[in-house]
């Protein structure tokens, strides 16, 4: 790995809160096991991005085998708490097959938008799946009102040059929501 973080590096979502700051990146990978390659990345990217003024409280995890959420429970460094919540019941209510049948990543991806959009908006339904989890990390109440992005760079996150994306909205939809 390189010593320095790649400005164009990509996260698969982010999730901000309703005043445009990061709340919440995510990496979806629809391989079983996939977790145990990610975690050092994980842990050295969130390490680096707070050594660099730029934290971002949770960090979410996606395979075959569930979703894990990585967050800082008390201001300590790097993120290390965890809470897994199973693909069965986060995202079965926007697909009753999930965890029986292919998936793949854009797939696995558009169903974790779908669910954190929910989350944050009562996009498609008025009650997500696996809220109590959430709230039990305290990010359901950090993620209401806000508002998630595909293919967000390392770049449009870095706090010197503001959220590059806060200022952007498409025809038809609530700011950012596209």
């Amino acid at each position: 790995m390189p010593d320095t973080l790649r400005q164009d590096l990509e996260f698969d979502l982010v999730a901000f809160d309703e005043h445009g700051r990061p709340v919440l990146v995510a990496e979806v990978k629809a391989m079983s096991g996939a977790i145990q390659v990610a975690i050092p990345w994980l842990n050295r990217l969130e390490s680096e991005l707070r050594s660099a003024g730029r934290p971002i409280p949770y960090w979410m995890f996606v395979d075959l085998d569930g979703i894990t959420f990585f967050y800082d429970r008390d201001g300590g460094q790097p993120a290390r708490a965890t809470t897994f919540v199973g693909l069965e019941t986060a995202l079965g209510a926007y697909d009753p097959e999930i965890g029986r049948k292919r998936i793949f990543d854009d797939y696995l991806l558009a169903l974790v938008e779908a669910w954190l959009r929910d989350v944050t908006s009562d996009w498609r339904l008025a009650d997500p799946p696996a809220m109590e989890q959430l709230g039990e990390i305290g990010l359901s109440e950090r993620l209401k009102g806000g508002t998630i992005r595909r293919g967000v760079s390392l770049a449009d996150l870095d706090p010197l040059r503001g959220n590059q994306l806060r200022d952007e909205s498409l025809p038809g939809t609530r700011l950012g929501d596209g």
